[in-house]
């Protein structure tokens, strides 16, 4: 049975990074946000991004990870902003990325942050939509990515794995 680990955090935290890295070094399925909503995959016409649509969508990940867990380790990398949905997800390692919200603003390649920032996307976490830190209820892994190299990200992870 493989392991399942879930790496939330906010837009450009190195979310896709650490799990596309993580998944070549253990031997891992990566479940991404961005493809799983992308137009190559979809898992739902109802994918949208209120809270309870979130949640809905990630219990819809949640339990593809635990069939594909049956038959390797999955890494599902997603933003997961709300405690409560994440409180439901099967996991065996929760990781969470914080870097400063400045810092993902200037990773961000697609715009996403500024076009946010100009109310031209809703719901968009980080700016219109607030992201739930994990507090002591909820063990996880942090680490701050912007001062950490994905390397040494892998490294914890291993670890605690």
């Amino acid at each position: 049975m493989g392991k399942i680990i879930w790496i939330i955090g906010l837009p450009c935290s190195g979310k896709t990074t650490i799990a596309q890295a993580l998944a070549q070094d253990i031997g891992a399925e990566v479940l991404d946000g961005d493809d799983i909503r992308g137009s190559q995959f979809t898992i739902g016409t109802d994918t949208g991004f209120s809270e309870e649509q979130r949640e809905h969508h990630l219990l819809r990940v949640n339990y593809m990870a635990q069939r594909l867990a049956k038959h390797t380790n999955v890494i599902c990398a997603f933003i997961a902003p709300f405690s409560q949905a994440r409180k439901r997800l099967t996991k065996d390692l929760l990781v969470y990325l914080n870097p400063p919200a400045s810092v993902c603003e200037q990773r961000d390649v697609k715009g996403d942050w500024m076009k946010a920032r100009k109310h031209r996307i809703k719901n968009f976490t980080g700016v219109s939509q607030e992201f739930q830190a994990p507090d002591k209820d909820e063990p996880c892994l942090k680490l701050d990515t912007s001062v950490k190299t994905v390397a040494q990200c892998i490294a914890e992870i291993k670890q605690c794995l």
